[in-house]
């Protein structure tokens, strides 16, 4: 397992999930036991249960990096000056309808509610982009969002992906497809 890169911005350093910091397992699942949050997320979107559920998800996070591709991931969005991540941003592989993972690179987010509005979402997406082009040799960065999932659109459009409209090869679910090539 190649350990995800720390990335920084002008506000945000985004690290890896720590599994084994009962803070960090703590606030991942504050972050994903919000309905708010949960039910813009996956094929089947729920909250996660307790915190045994969010540190095996931590857990998978920490090792479900493709070893012939490091530098994707998962990673905890933490304000400067704070130790608490705020949510977590994504650069991955999306997956087909049986959840294996194509070749069409994702970059997502989420945050938790407390910290929407404060251009958190957009400035991790940025860092990202930059890491995904830059470092990673990405040419196409693709975003998908469920119909009236209205902020994750809106950031997207501030990240200057441009939309495709619906589709359903990703996920197995229909999504709103934005992309934009570097």
């Amino acid at each position: 397992m190649v350990p995800l890169p720390t990335l920084t911005s002008e506000r945000l350093t985004l690290r890896a999930w720590d599994p084994d910091d009962p803070s960090d397992v703590a606030t991942a699942f504050d972050i994903y036991r919000q309905d708010a949050v949960a039910r813009w997320l996956g094929a089947h979107p729920a909250p996660w249960a307790d915190e045994n559920a969010a540190r095996e998800r931590l857990l998978r996070w920490q090792s479900g990096g493709r070893e012939d591709q490091p530098g994707f991931g998962v990673w905890a969005i933490v304000p400067h000056g704070s130790a608490t991540p705020v949510g977590s941003g994504l650069l991955v592989h999306l997956p087909d309808a049986e959840g294996t993972p194509t070749d069409d690179v994702e970059i997502g987010w989420h945050l938790h509610p407390d910290a929407w509005g404060n251009g958190y979402a957009t400035e991790a997406g940025q860092i990202m982009m930059q890491h995904a082009h830059e470092t990673l040799g990405i040419d196409v960065i693709n975003s998908v969002a469920y119909a009236g999932n209205d902020a994750s659109i809106a950031v997207m459009r501030r990240l200057g992906l441009q939309p495709h409209g619906e589709t359903d090869r990703w996920y197995g679910v229909h999504l709103q497809w934005w992309s934009i090539r570097m």
